[in-house]
């Protein structure tokens, strides 16, 4: 279902298009978060704030490229081939929460990581063999 879902929105939409209205989407929540955080008195006293908004609009940027990026490939390649690279976000986050603020994994966290990639690359690696059950 997903597959064809994501064909029909990629080919009826541009990626620039499509990329805006998640990004609008994904704005309303980060206004309320920044309300809420306006209100924080720890922050406003923070003397590096302007900095924080530089790293922030950085990331803005590299997410909205990315995102961009995403739905281009998955105009233009198959679905099933695109999952496995979009899944391994959790592996980077997860590795980006160890090395940065120290954050380790427990037993069952990485059981479900482990499972979510491991069934997209099998299922990848499933669709490249011809002779592959039909199920």
């Amino acid at each position: 279902m997903w597959r064809r879902v994501a064909k029909s929105i990629t080919a009826r939409y541009p990626a620039n298009e499509i990329t805006f209205f998640r990004m609008v989407f994904g704005l309303v929540p980060a206004l309320m978060l920044a309300a809420h955080a306006r209100k924080d008195r720890q922050l406003q006293r923070t003397r590096h704030w302007r900095a924080h908004l530089g790293i922030l609009l950085l990331l803005g940027v590299a997410a909205g490229t990315g995102q961009l990026l995403m739905t281009s490939a998955f105009r233009h390649g198959e679905v099933g081939v695109l999952a496995p690279f979009n899944y391994s976000s959790i592996v980077w986050a997860t590795l980006f929460g160890y090395v940065v603020w120290g954050e380790s994994v427990g037993a069952v966290s990485l059981l479900g990581i482990v499972l979510i990639v491991g069934s997209s690359v099998a299922v990848a690696l499933r669709r490249k063999d011809p002779d592959a059950l039909n199920v």
